[in-house]
């Protein structure tokens, strides 16, 4: 028959095992995050050469270019255009 201190002891022990797995789950999570946010950055720096290296107008909400006349543009107080939008782009983020 155990005594209280070996049963103390193997709750213990089992009680750092469960935190240890939970751990190490977090870590894995915390890692896939990592990666994903790592992707979504060079997924940005990409959009942004892109857009640099495009001559003609691109929509700040999808990244696409816009056909000459189907935009809305914005001008910041010295006039200075600033950004672009399709007008169905600008229309979805004036409904949300």
């Amino acid at each position: 028959m155990f005594n209280k201190t070996e049963i103390s002891e193997q709750n213990n022990q089992h009680e750092q095992l469960k935190i240890r797995e939970k751990i190490e789950i977090v870590l894995r999570k915390l890692q896939t995050l990592k990666n994903e946010s790592s992707e979504l950055i060079s997924q940005c720096q990409e959009l942004k050469k892109l857009r640099s290296e495009h001559k003609g107008k691109v929509c700040s909400k999808c990244g696409y270019a816009i056909e000459s006349g189907h935009e809305i543009t914005f001008r910041d107080s010295a006039g200075t255009q600033t950004c672009y939008y399709h007008k169905e782009c600008f229309e979805q983020l004036l409904i949300s």
